[in-house]
């Protein structure tokens, strides 16, 4: 499925725009990247591809609640990426928090 290749494309530069010092941009990427995850495993579970925010949220919470309160905390990151500068702790959250849906995605039989 395209939906994992676009998620480890954009971790992949989230992670090199953290290393440059660009933690803004890696937030978006990296939130990016979280929502490409967790579309792919949402598809996976039910053969749905999400529209759009509420509905992707609806559906984790639905299908795994448990990935809820991360992806809660990385659509307040990502949309306070376009009105203030993301920390350094906040990008790094969010990497973590793709990282771990994508290894979620990756073990969903």
């Amino acid at each position: 499925m395209e939906l994992q290749e676009i998620g480890e494309e954009l971790l992949r530069s989230a992670r090199a725009l953290f290393e440059a010092g660009s933690f803004t941009s890696s937030s978006i990427l990296a939130s990016k990247a979280a929502f490409a995850f967790a579309d792919y495993l949402l598809f996976k579970k039910t053969g749905v591809v999400v529209s759009d925010h509420k509905k992707r949220r609806d559906a984790l919470g639905f299908n795994f609640p448990e990935l809820l309160p991360p992806v809660n905390e990385t659509f307040r990151v990502y949309f306070s990426a376009y009105k203030s500068r993301i920390s350094r702790e906040d990008a790094e959250r969010v990497i973590e928090i793709a990282e771990r849906i994508k290894e979620k995605a990756g073990t969903f039989a």
